[in-house]
């Protein structure tokens, strides 16, 4: 395997590129949806490699990792849009079902969609790239979350948000992480399978050294993305 694959599109675009998507037809590309390509870390407009901030004293790293994306169909009916946590088909892992928005909910597959995405975000029935393995961008909650304090090596997962539909979720603050840390209540929380469904939700680990507090309200988060 060569050290840089050449993905069939680039990242920070989708398949459609902003055309019209013809949903007759989506057959022909069904050699491009599932697969995956391990590709350098590095900003694709710019060529710039991603910069870690170790915790420890020192020059920041370069990251030398690579990154295995996979070509993922939208199909939630929804817009996506960059950063956001998704579900994906476990029968059809090509396949993007659903936007995370319950902590509670058992989704068993999920992972987050291509950082470098444009603001118009990727249609329904278009194709985007989701982060499989390696380092990723995601977004905090747009509220704050109870005891939601984030450190280096944290695990996470989705978090819950207060909207009423998933349009609206899609729309404003679905899709975002917490910290698989938080304080979890026995009496509420375990009896409800909060902490189970936790375990099965776990996205990957915290990648940076400042630490996130309640406060810390739709900032961006690096994520090493595992597989767990």
């Amino acid at each position: 395997m060569p050290r840089q694959e050449a993905p069939f599109f680039a990242r920070g675009r989708t398949l459609a590129d902003g055309t019209t998507i013809d949903a007759s037809s989506l057959e022909k590309s069904a050699n491009i949806v599932g697969k995956e390509w391990e590709i350098e870390d590095v900003h694709p407009d710019t060529g710039v490699r991603r910069v870690l901030h170790k915790s420890t004293a020192g020059d920041p790293a370069v990251n030398h990792n690579l990154v295995k994306v996979r070509a993922c169909r939208n199909r939630t009916g929804l817009t996506i849009y960059a950063k956001q946590l998704v579900i994906l088909d476990p029968t059809d892992p090509s396949s993007i079902i659903g936007i995370c928005q319950d902590e509670g909910q058992v989704y068993t597959y999920v992972r987050p969609v291509d950082e470098y995405l444009p603001s118009t975000g990727c249609p329904d029935n278009d194709v985007c790239y989701v982060v499989i393995e390696g380092m990723a961008t995601c977004k905090l909650p747009e509220g704050a979350v109870t005891g939601n304090v984030i450190a280096a090596g944290d695990w996470l997962i989705c978090a819950t948000e207060d909207v009423t539909t998933q349009e609206a979720t899609a729309k404003t603050s679905g899709g975002r992480v917490s910290s698989m840390t938080r304080t979890i209540s026995a009496s509420t929380d375990v009896a409800g399978n909060l902490l189970a469904a936790q375990v099965a939700n776990r996205i990957g680990v915290c990648a940076q050294s400042t630490s996130k507090t309640t406060n810390s309200t739709g900032e961006d988060l690096l994520v090493n993305i595992i597989s767990v």
